[in-house]
């Protein structure tokens, strides 16, 4: 069993779909963990997270996995998803109920982690799943549903753009300062492409007030889509 738990981790971290699937009629626990030599009490959810996998977390949620179970470190597979850089897993974690106020060992949330790496994208998802739970809090039931239309509409934006065009996920990343990183310099420069700096994505590393508009806030997120 710690073998077939050892090869669900490592097929879950490679999104190896029919490898998860051999593990798991072997024995190994969807929501097992590595030792710590190796992972430090990670499970196969926090390994797919890691390897940026929508379908082997999908998989595992499907089959039972703990979304917020978290490891050694006080990590769990939202930190983890917050800090590769995998806005794809951070919709669906946010999605199946995976808790964004939940701190490791450093004391950083996943939305502290994002702001860190400066994850725009991530930044924008975790915020605004913050702000849908303070507007429900605050509004009464009425607010609620408003919220929760304006909040699905973006989630739906982004799970799209996650199983159609995961590279727009993937494509820019901004300082602080709001500048621009260049990490695909080479590749513009072989296309003639310039680059050009998005007025609206540094702004999402800022904070956001609960009593801004929802119409405001659900037009500044549409921009950073298109």
């Amino acid at each position: 069993k710690a073998e077939a738990g050892r090869r669900l981790y490592r097929a879950a971290m490679a999104g190896d779909l029919v490898a998860m699937a051999a593990a798991m009629a072997e024995g190994s626990e969807v929501n097992g963990s590595i030792g710590e030599e190796e992972g430090g009490g990670r499970t196969p959810l926090i390994g797919a997270a890691i390897g940026g996998s929508l379908l082997a977390c999908e998989f595992l949620l499907l089959n039972g996995a703990k979304v917020n179970h978290r490891d050694l470190r006080g990590q769990g597979a939202l930190h983890a998803a917050a800090t590769a850089g995998h806005t794809g897993q951070v919709c669906l974690l946010l999605k199946r109920g995976a808790n964004q106020y939940a701190v490791d060992e450093r004391g950083q949330d996943p939305l502290a982690i994002a702001v860190e790496t400066a994850n725009a994208d991530i930044v924008t998802l975790l915020r605004m799943a913050r702000m849908n739970e303070e507007m429900r809090d605050s509004e009464g039931v009425f607010g609620a549903i408003r919220d929760d239309e304006t909040f699905q509409d973006i989630f739906r934006d982004f799970s799209d753009m996650a199983s159609h065009d995961p590279e727009r996920l993937s494509r820019r990343k901004f300082s602080r300062e709001g500048q621009e990183e260049e990490e695909e310099d080479e590749k513009r420069g072989r296309r003639g492409e310039t680059s050009k700096e998005d007025p609206h994505l540094p702004r999402l590393l800022r904070p956001i007030s609960s009593g801004r508009r929802r119409r405001d806030t659900k037009s500044q997120f549409d921009k950073c889509l298109i």
